[in-house]
């Protein structure tokens, strides 16, 4: 979206925080909601880990999130380009601590997963960049547009 508006990513990410946080409120009031109907009950806090002891052990994972906002936000680099350099960066950071350290079986097997996750999005995004240019060059969406202007006219009459 940036590069076919030709807008910085920041200013994208900005206009879609409210829709959002919107989402996720909503998300969040559904599953409560639902699990109270359900009586379903949370982790009893003895069974949660404490948020310090988790932060001493796997903190530095944020590291490749914060270097991901920063390429996004403030170097106008594209998002291929930042996503690329965050996952090196996530891979170097992982190495840091024996219980995240990654074996390059392990990055492969990682790399062919997100790899094949990815396929369904890019067949997806295909197809609608195929509708979408078809609807722009032939003029079939102006053309959609304008009879669904007349049939509105024209039941409402």
């Amino acid at each position: 979206m940036a590069e076919i508006l030709g807008m910085p990513y920041s200013q994208i990410a900005l206009a879609a925080l409210v829709p959002a946080l919107l989402y996720y409120v909503g998300v969040l009031t559904q599953v409560h909601l639902r699990a109270s109907k359900d009586g379903l009950q949370g982790m009893k806090r003895s069974e949660i880990p404490r948020v310090g002891q988790v932060m001493r052990e796997r903190g530095h994972l944020l590291l490749p999130l914060l270097f991901l906002v920063y390429m996004l936000f403030f170097t106008n680099k594209t998002i291929i380009y930042s996503a690329f350099l965050t996952i090196l960066v996530t891979v170097a950071v992982a190495m840091l601590r024996q219980t995240t350290r990654m074996s390059m079986k392990d990055i492969i097997e990682a790399l062919e997963m997100g790899a094949r996750t990815s396929v369904g999005v890019a067949i997806a995004c295909a197809a609608v960049g195929i509708i979408v240019g078809v609807a722009t060059l032939t003029g079939f969406g102006l053309k959609l547009a304008n009879g669904i202007i007349t049939l509105g006219e024209i039941i409402s009459s």
